[in-house]
């Protein structure tokens, strides 16, 4: 426990307290001494504790944001430099010359309070003191306020010094009627000189994070892995009130999460990324004062590549083999599509995982007469949220899929959709589909965990592409990559000049040893033309 030290040589106690690592920017110094004023050790505690209290209360202020008092607040507040004024006038502190220059550049700024050089000459002369006030109660004016609140402290510095000017010039000593018009602090501070979060509700860790997902905008994903991110937060340490974490909480909780087996990289990209935005955001909005996260960098060790990202050309003959054989009669239909479907997708059009299981029967269009694949955030996720057309490759059309599509319902090609006014699933169903396939793609032969068998997909396309000579711009376009170059986010692909280049992919052809190893019979449509690598 706390308690007052003494001085080795003079004997005074003195009180002696580490200011927390997150108000170190806002106090301006790592640790807080002050003399107690005093030998004896009784008064010493007494006064260590009061002493204390103010400190706290000052730290408590500080973190809970920007102050927006109310107009009685202000006043209240504004009446404190009235009565220290004319509390020295009483006791010959005062300086007549200088309450006489304060006293005309106050009422200079009353007269002409929206002329920008009266209010800067007064907060020159006077600024300093309001500034010193709020400090030492740990007061963090929001900037709006500041105006209103430096008029309020200049009517009542005009109503002092001629209180003051009354008392030294003419002697009237009697009660100043302009004394009553300053509320006390108490009616104005019932519960005490407290900032806004201490008298209003604390800023809950789920609610905050909702409000913040609502205007940020963020991808149903991010909320649910940053959502989850931050009750493991509320969950180190024991509450949910946002303007009561310090930075102590978040090295402890980065500790937990360690000790708990989470990667750096996790911690860095899921855990702390999380909360650095949703306090980031509250700061911005003026309803935190710091940032207690921002300082805390996880640098992540770059990992060993040990093998190319890529499907090789074995991994792709057994993905599509695989995708070809007669599924399980358990199998719902939907899915058994999506086995048979997606690594053709994949293979033909290089898009990510979820951007294929999410498509619908309306999603395959036709640009004159090429079969068009429409990848739209409208169908579920996409990751740079903006559409594109993929012209499809012709031998798609030749296996058969533009007859699927022809015959399926409505709606999803590879999933069951949700019931109409059913509750929406923390997990969307065309990302549940892409788990499972996963899995299903890792039970048939791509187990190697080095790369991964759907994003494989991905890189593959590129390779074959450049392989064949495909423009890479085009190559950038058809897999909804960023533009190289800002000139590059000018204009646009047609359909007709990408198709002509993705015709240049050849088509996949399993070999004969890769078909009989995973029992595969041929069927009547399509062929599989030129072999993997060719």
């Amino acid at each position: 426990m706390a308690r007052p030290e003494k001085h080795p040589k003079t004997g005074v106690y003195y009180l002696r307290k580490r200011v927390p690592a997150d108000l170190i920017a806002l106090v301006g110094r790592p640790t807080i001494k002050r003399s107690l004023g005093t030998k004896d050790v009784a008064e010493a505690r007494r006064l260590h504790a009061e002493a204390l209290a103010e400190i706290e209360a000052r730290w408590r202020n500080l973190r809970a944001g920007y102050f927006r008092p109310t107009a009685k607040e202000m006043h209240a507040l504004a009446g404190e430099f009235y009565r220290a004024i004319v509390r020295d006038h009483e006791e010959g502190r005062a300086s007549f010359f200088f309450d006489g220059i304060i006293g005309l550049l106050s009422r200079n700024f009353i007269e002409s309070s929206n002329d920008a050089q009266a209010h800067r000459a007064f907060r020159d002369a006077y600024g300093s003191k309001i500034d010193g006030f709020c400090e030492a109660r740990g007061i963090r004016l929001d900037p709006s306020f500041q105006g209103p609140f430096d008029l309020a402290v200049a009517r009542a510095v005009a109503d002092a010094t001629d209180t003051g000017v009354k008392m030294m010039v003419l002697g009237d000593y009697s009660p100043d009627p302009a004394a009553s018009r300053f509320p006390l602090l108490a009616e104005a501070f019932p519960n005490g000189l407290v900032s806004r979060a201490a008298s209003m509700k604390s800023l809950r860790i789920a609610e905050e994070f909702e409000a913040y997902s609502r205007a940020a905008k963020l991808a149903k994903s991010t909320q649910k892995r940053w959502g989850l991110a931050l009750k493991t937060l509320e969950a180190q340490v024991g509450h949910d009130d946002l303007s009561r974490m310090t930075s102590d909480d978040v090295s402890g909780w980065i500790s937990t999460l360690r000790k708990g087996g989470r990667s750096d990289r996790t911690i860095r990209d899921v855990h702390l990324a999380g909360l650095k935005a949703l306090l980031g955001w509250l700061v911005g909005e003026r309803r935190l004062a710091t940032n207690v996260a921002s300082g805390f960098r996880i640098k992540v060790a770059k990992s060993v590549v040990e093998r190319s990202r890529s499907l090789d050309d074995k991994e792709a003959a057994i993905a599509l083999a695989a995708s070809l054989e007669t599924p399980s009669a358990k199998l719902g239909p939907r899915h058994a599509a999506a086995r048979r479907w997606v690594p053709w997708l994949c293979a033909y059009t290089g898009a990510r995982l979820n951007e294929l299981t999410q498509i619908r029967k309306e999603d395959i269009t036709f640009e004159g007469n090429i079969p068009v694949l429409r990848i739209t955030p409208e169908a579920g996720t996409v990751k740079t949220g903006r559409f594109r057309l993929v012209p499809l490759h012709p031998h798609l059309k030749e296996q058969g899929f533009l007859d699927f599509v022809h015959r399926a319902k409505a709606g999803p090609l590879f999933y069951e959709p949700l019931p109409k006014g059913g509750a929406e699933r923390a997990t969307p169903p065309f990302k549940k589909l892409g788990e499972r396939l996963t899995r299903w793609a890792r039970s048939v032969g791509l187990d190697d965990p080095r790369v991964d068998p759907f994003h494989g997909w991905r890189h593959r396309f590129k390779t074959v592409g450049r392989r064949t000579r495909i423009a890479p711009d085009v190559l950038d376009a058809i897999q909804g990559h960023v533009p190289r170059t800002e000139g590059g986010n000018y204009g646009e692909f047609d359909v007709a000049t990408m198709f002509a280049e993705i015709v240049r992919m050849p088509c996949y052809e399993m070999k004969k040893a890769d078909v009989a190893s995973r029992g595969w019979r041929a069927s009547s449509r399509g062929r599989h033309k030129a072999r993997i690598g060719s």
